[in-house]
């Protein structure tokens, strides 16, 4: 039997209606007035911004060189030094902005110019800033390819002193003639090499992918014969060499044909002031 309703019930039960029949009104009207605006939301890009970013400054530490040529002369001393905050100081706002830190800049100099062991200094008068540094020599899978040594025209800029531009600096390696790249394979099979290739190769160099041809020309004993002029490499060979030492691998090898006993190739690298063999590569 139901009971009757009493009065708090009635006034309860009205309250709830009341209040939901304005809340289905304001709900209507909120959609419709969304509708109605929808053109008008308000975007991240309508809302104003007051604080401006501080620009981020980088200052040199010391002040530059007195001329073009003394920045270059200072700057190639410090990396022949270690001195990795002075040759930073030197470099121009641009290129520290690039680089960011000495410790990075560092690692970059490695790449860029080797290890850095002498240089003959430009002429005081020349309008081109030129020097040449003597460099140490070797192919490793940091630096890639270093040379003997390399002419540096410098990219100067006047930032409170003279100070140096690497986005207007050129550099040429100096590399062992092609003439001699016939020589080197010579002296390489003379040498027994093939037996013990890391006896008379560069050691970190040496790469061997061919082990079995390896091991053939090691027991020709000596009865090897290769062609008398060398080649530039080709794509397909050149790609580990690549992988391993850098992009401009292709540019610097060279190989030499051997025809007997079996057909194959050498690889070689231009490193210090002889070429090396660093892989060999049967034709089969």
């Amino acid at each position: 039997m139901a009971s009757k309703p009493t009065p708090s019930t009635l006034w309860r039960d009205l309250a709830i209606a009341v209040a939901s029949l304005a809340f289905g009104v304001a709900l209507v009207v909120v959609v419709g007035r969304l509708r109605a605006d929808k053109d008008e939301f308000i975007t991240i890009d309508d809302i104003p911004i007051t604080a401006e970013l501080a620009a981020v400054v980088i200052e040199h530490e010391g002040p530059g060189e007195a001329s073009p040529q003394k920045a270059a002369v200072a700057f190639a001393a410090a990396l022949e030094s270690g001195d990795l905050a002075r040759s930073f100081d030197l470099l121009s706002i641009a290129d520290q902005q690039r680089y960011r830190t000495t410790s990075k800049w560092g690692q970059s100099a490695r790449t860029i110019f080797g290890i850095v062991v002498g240089q003959d200094a430009p002429a005081a008068d020349d309008d081109d800033v030129v020097s040449t540094l003597t460099l140490q020599a070797g192919l490793d899978a940091i630096a890639g390819l270093t040379p003997p040594s390399a002419v540096v025209t410098w990219g100067t800029v006047d930032e409170d002193g003279w100070r140096i531009d690497l986005g207007s600096t050129s550099i040429e390696a100096q590399l062992v003639s092609d003439d001699t790249t016939v020589d080197g394979a010579r002296e390489w099979l003379a040498a027994g090499s093939a037996c013990d290739p890391e006896a008379a190769s560069d050691r970190a160099a040496f790469v061997g992918s061919d082990a079995r041809f390896l091991q053939s020309i090691c027991e020709s004993a000596g009865a090897v014969s290769i062609a008398s002029d060398s080649e530039p490499i080709d794509p397909v060979t050149a790609a580990p060499l690549i992988s391993r030492f850098g992009a401009d691998a292709d540019s610097w090898a060279r190989t030499v044909e051997v025809r007997s006993p079996i057909p194959g190739r050498l690889v070689l690298a231009p490193i210090g002031e002889q070429w090396l063999v660093i892989d060999v590569l049967s034709s089969s």
